[in-house]
């Protein structure tokens, strides 16, 4: 599909997310990691690298009540979550900001925060340009081009505060590195759960947890399968993010806009029918304001038909 800066709508746990067809769009991955991440009472201050759209640091923001700041690079993108924050009312509690992570020690403090979160570009860049995306804002969105894995750790580590908490969703191919990022920067491993998309195949993606300065000690959660063995969606991820069920509850408007649509044509034509029936002298009385209504009616409800379609055209579903 050509990128043409298409806006779409995602809905998702009762916020609609704004998002653009030639950028990066949050998948599955970002919510996973939102429901991932442990919140308690002592988070009070949160950082989600990368934010993109705004959609770790939103769903976050329902979860808590810590003021949390999503950083992106990209100018459109930070504007587009700006946005989202807004259209969702989450003013007071998220804050975006539109500047290179890079330059930390002139935006945030050392040990800042309690917790830090991040989606970042899972492919390594190797220097072929060939293998990135012709658009530029993509590329930077799925390779380490700009900034590496490395990188993102060893910031993290320095914003943390003792015993603040890191979590990441990564490409578990690549797990190996990552754990021996997290403990060269002092952020000890402590959770880790596997996410297989099919049921029959290795695990595409993990979810992991490290501590800052704590001690030895790591669990395996039970994992995640996203559809179970006979292909249907699992019930946890359902209840996450139901993708489907969106797109159920729009053909129903749908429909109800139809069976609407019927009924006042059957009403509005069907009185003044009924009348020239019961008595033709009805005749002249009930023909002119009965086609003037069955006109209008059908106007309206081809309008609210195109309306509600379009309205399912712009709103985009994980699955």
């Amino acid at each position: 599909m050509k990128k043409t800066g298409e806006e779409t709508i995602t809905p998702i746990k009762n916020m609609k997310i704004i998002q653009r067809n030639d950028f990066q769009n949050f998948t599955l991955d970002s919510v996973l990691l939102s429901d991932f991440v442990k919140i308690n009472r002592k988070t009070k201050k949160i950082l989600d690298i990368g934010t993109g759209c705004g959609i770790i640091a939103l769903l976050l923001a329902q979860r808590s009540k810590a003021q949390i700041t999503g950083i992106e690079f990209q100018k459109t993108m930070a504007e587009i979550a700006e946005r989202n924050v807004e259209n969702n009312k989450f003013e007071n509690q998220v804050k975006i900001i539109n500047e290179d992570i890079k330059n930390y020690k002139n935006i945030f403090n050392r040990d800042e925060f309690d917790t830090i979160v991040t989606n970042p570009p899972y492919f390594e860049f190797t220097g072929d340009i060939s293998q990135t995306n012709d658009l530029e804002q993509l590329a930077n969105a799925r390779h380490n081009i700009d900034l590496t894995l490395e990188e993102i750790i060893k910031i993290s580590s320095y914003l943390l505060k003792n015993m603040g908490s890191f979590s990441i969703v990564f490409r578990s191919e690549r797990l190996v590195e990552v754990l021996a990022l997290l403990q060269k920067y002092n952020l000890e491993p402590k959770r880790m759960k596997n996410c297989y998309t099919k049921w029959n195949e290795n695990s595409k993606i993990c979810l992991l947890e490290a501590i800052k300065d704590a001690k030895k000690g790591f669990s395996v959660e039970m994992p995640i399968f996203v559809y179970d063995e006979n292909g249907q969606k699992n019930e946890y991820i359902e209840n996450l993010y139901p993708g489907e069920a969106t797109r159920r509850y729009i053909h129903k408007i749908v429909g109800y806009f139809a069976f609407v649509g019927a009924l006042y044509l059957v009403l509005v034509a069907g009185l003044p029918m009924l009348l020239i029936f019961l008595d033709i002298r009805y005749m002249r009385l009930g023909m002119i304001p009965g086609m003037f209504m069955i006109f209008i009616g059908m106007v309206f409800s081809i309008k609210d038909e195109v309306d509600t379609l379009t309205l399912n055209d712009r709103y985009r579903s994980l699955f």
